[in-house]
């Protein structure tokens, strides 16, 4: 979980971004171009069918990040009972809940992955977005990957840590050896609520195919 040189962790950040979408936020995508969407729409309501489905690819794409984690957070544990930072795997010490990770590691390493929940789960609200326009399953699974890559590769080199903390890999990156900032955090939450399940709601309620 800690650690400045860990090849495992640095795995996960690339990778996460399939694990979030794979498992179910192409699954409005798939209702549409299967037809079955309107048999579903028809016998409901469609703002209770597109918010039930917000919540249901939330909720997978938090789990499909965090259970990685957690389970490495378990294994580590049974061989190693009382897990101390040595000072050289201390997060930056402008890193988000510092204080915390000095005071107890597990603490930290849970609220860290409430953390990456919840940017799993806004993350997977684009490809719900993608799924209204999208024509192909492959571009709805693999452009928020894309996205999140190359956006974190734009911003990475900047001189100013707000517009550098918008990197989206950095969220990803339990030992924040460069860590991102509240504000930079305050700024993709917005942006990712917008684009994501503001935009599919608003405008899944007005397509004619529900």
């Amino acid at each position: 979980m800690g650690g400045m040189i860990n090849p495992e962790i640095n795995i996960y950040q690339m990778v996460v971004f399939l694990l979030i979408t794979i498992p179910y936020a192409a699954s409005f995508y798939t209702d549409r171009k299967s037809g079955i969407l309107k048999n579903i729409a028809v016998r409901g309501e469609k703002r209770e069918y597109l918010a039930a489905k917000s919540v249901a690819v939330f909720m997978t794409a938090g789990v499909s990040a965090v259970f990685p984690l957690l389970l490495n957070l378990m294994l580590t544990m049974t061989m190693f009972p009382v897990i101390n930072y040595d000072w050289y795997q201390l997060p930056n010490y402008k890193a988000l809940f510092m204080n915390l990770a000095v005071k107890n590691v597990i603490a930290y390493c849970i609220v860290y992955m409430a953390l990456i929940f919840v940017f799993a789960g806004l993350i997977a609200g684009l490809a719900l977005s993608l799924s209204l326009y999208a024509n192909n399953r492959f571009v709805v699974l693999s452009l928020p990957f894309l996205i999140c890559i190359v956006s974190g590769r734009l911003v990475a080199y900047s001189g100013n840590p707000v517009i550098r903390g918008l990197a989206i890999q950095k969220v990803f990156y339990v030992p924040q050896s460069s860590p991102t900032t509240l504000v930079s955090l305050c700024i993709l939450f917005v942006v990712l609520v917008l684009c994501g399940y503001v935009h599919f709601m608003v405008r899944g309620v007005k397509m004619d195919v529900l």
